[in-house]
């Protein structure tokens, strides 16, 4: 009787502590923005359908690549752009909830990683091919993206360049 009890409190011990877990993997897990420390970070999917085009414009007609969306969120307070070339990717997908990020990113153009990409600098270039890169926003939105110049050719990333950031 003492065995069917103690299993019977273990059981119940375990269920609690799944359950309680469970409840923290689900909830959504937020990141500081690296640039205003704000943990005001949205996904792509969570942003209004106007948000979303125009973020969607930006990729297709100014960068010319389809964007990987998952890996897209906005800092709703400072409107900083983090794509799949960020550092913040990298800590979104970690599940790191609440640390602020390195700036840094990938250069769009040979995947190098550029460091120090600080909102006030504009002089931001990849020590490999020398591509200027700066935070610009696109048709007079408040968004702003990591962008290279008009005529680079961007590289889509993959999986295992997106490893680089690690």
């Amino acid at each position: 009787m003492i065995d069917l009890l103690l299993i019977l409190l273990i059981i119940l011990g375990l269920t609690a502590c799944l359950s309680l877990l469970s409840r923290h993997w689900r909830q959504p897990q937020y990141l500081n923005c690296r640039f205003c420390r704000h943990n005001t970070l949205t996904s792509f999917e969570s942003l209004p359908p106007e948000d979303q085009a125009h973020i969607a414009d930006y990729c297709k007609n100014y960068e010319r690549r389809t964007p990987n969306f998952p890996f897209i969120f906005i800092c709703s307070s400072c409107q900083v752009v983090f794509d799949e070339y960020s550092n913040a990717t990298k800590a979104l997908f970690a599940r790191m909830g609440g640390t602020r990020i390195k700036a840094n990113s990938l250069c769009k153009v040979c995947f190098a990683v550029i460091n120090d990409c600080a909102l006030d600098r504009d002089d931001i270039h990849c020590h490999r091919c020398q591509t200027l890169h700066q935070w610009l926003p696109y048709k007079d939105r408040p968004a702003k993206f990591l962008q290279p110049p008009a005529e680079a050719q961007i590289r889509p990333i993959g999986i295992f360049t997106r490893a680089r950031l690690r």
